[in-house]
C-alpha cells in the first residue's frame, strides 16, 4: 500500500518517468493485488451468505441469478488460480512438486492475506509514518544501529 501510494503521489510524474506501460503495470500489479486482498472478504462473504440463504429459503432469489455473481466467482477463481499457478511454477523450478498439496490451502492463504491487507490499511491510516519493519521500534531491547556494520563481537546474536 505504501509503495503504491508513494508512487501515485504524483501520477503525472510517474506517467512521464515510467511511461504508459510502467504506469499501468504498477497500478495493476501493486494496486490490483492490494485491492483484491481488501475485496476478498466481501466477495467471499457475499457468496457464502447468498449460498446459505438460497439453500434454506425459497423466497430468496436464486443465488446464481444475483447481479454480478459471475464477476464475484471469476474474481475469486482468478485470484486462487493465479496463486496456485505461481506456486506450481515455483515448486517445479525447485524440484519440489511433491509439496504441491499445500496449494490446496489457497483459500485459507487468501483469508489470511485479506486480514493482513486490512491490518496494513488500518495501520497506514492510524500510524502513517510507522513501519512494521522498523527493528528499533518492534524490538526495543535489541541494540540496533542503522546503516553501520558492527564488529563480530558486537552483532546481535538473537537473529
Amino acid at each position: 500500500m505504501q509503495t503504491w501510494s508513494v508512487h501515485m503521489r504524483s501520477p503525472r510524474k510517474l506517467w512521464r518517468d515510467a511511461g504508459a506501460g510502467g504506469f499501468f503495470t504498477l497500478n495493476i500489479i501493486v494496486g490490483g493485488n492490494v485491492l483484491t486482498a481488501l475485496a476478498h472478504p466481501f466477495l467471499l462473504g457475499e457468496l457464502l451468505v447468498r449460498g446459505v440463504m438460497s439453500a434454506f429459503d425459497d423466497s430468496v432469489a436464486s443465488f446464481f441469478a444475483k447481479p454480478f455473481i459471475e464477476l464475484y466467482l471469476a474474481t475469486i477463481a482468478a485470484g486462487y488460480l493465479t496463486t496456485i499457478v505461481i506456486g506450481v511454477i515455483g515448486l517445479a523450478k525447485r524440484n519440489l512438486l511433491r509439496e504441491a498439496w499445500v496449494l490446496a490451502l489457497t483459500p485459507v492463504y487468501w483469508i489470511f492475506l485479506s486480514l493482513a491487507a486490512w491490518r496494513a490499511l488500518y495501520q497506514l491510516l492510524t500510524e502513517p509514518y510507522h513501519s512494521g519493519k522498523d527493528r528499533a521500534r518492534s524490538r526495543p531491547n535489541v541494540p540496533y544501529v542503522s546503516g553501520r556494520s558492527q564488529p563480530d563481537g558486537m552483532r546481535d546474536q538473537s537473529d
